[in-house]
């Protein structure tokens, strides 16, 4: 109901400018965070994520999955790649991404080949203009397209995350 909007004090355009700066400021402090690798270069790998599940949302004009603002990823895949690995559970360390299991509709993978399932820390929704609901199915991402994203942010090589560079 709209009662309780009607009576805020507060009027809608500044809470929702408010918002919008908390998310900010919430992603500036994530580029001074220590970790292996540092917070800058999450930071980066958080942002190519954030593009890619919007650009996704946008490009989606017959709105088939309007929610689909996470990814899942096979446990193998990650097991395939220590780098996009080691970087991926630093973001989740860090709350930067959050991690959970994932039953997937895929009836073959869910004995043999476990998912779980990373979308980003709902602070970061409103800087990204990505919805925080997960109202549908997280994108089924093949190894190859994360690692594309972390590659991209300078975020991994081909042998491991680094640990800090400058851009």
């Amino acid at each position: 109901s709209l009662q309780g909007v009607a009576k805020s004090i507060v009027p809608i355009p500044i809470q929702s400018r408010a918002i919008l700066e908390a998310s900010r400021k919430v992603h500036e402090a994530l580029k001074r965070q220590p970790g292996q690798p540092a917070g800058d270069v999450r930071s980066r790998f958080l942002d190519e994520i954030a593009s890619w599940l919007r650009s996704r949302l946008l490009d989606d004009k017959a709105m088939s999955n309007p929610g689909q603002n996470g990814f899942s990823l096979r446990a193998s895949d990650l097991e395939a790649h220590a780098g996009l690995r080691q970087l991926i559970e630093e973001a989740v360390g860090w709350g930067d991404l959050y991690e959970m299991d994932h039953t997937s509709k895929i009836k073959s993978d869910r004995a043999s080949d476990p998912r779980k399932k990373y979308y980003l820390n709902p602070a970061l929704s409103p800087f990204y203009e990505l919805p925080e609901a997960h109202t549908k199915e997280p994108v089924y991402a093949k190894l190859d397209d994360i690692l594309n994203l972390a590659r991209a942010a300078g975020a991994v090589t081909d042998l491991a995350p680094l640990s800090h560079t400058t851009r």
